[in-house]
């Protein structure tokens, strides 16, 4: 039953790294806004101009 034991371990790591994925794509969705924000910004402050 070793063996079942080191499969689970193996699907713990693999949820883990599919959660660490999940939190990356997270992330990257973040910095897609904030960049949308800071041209937003730039786009308000050129008009202002």
């Amino acid at each position: 039953m070793e063996g079942t034991a080191d499969v689970d371990e193996a699907v713990d790591g693999v949820d883990e790294a599919v959660v660490g994925v999940d939190e990356a794509v997270d992330g990257v969705d973040e910095a897609v806004v904030g960049v949308d924000e800071a041209v937003v910004g730039v786009d308000e402050a050129v008009d202002g101009v």
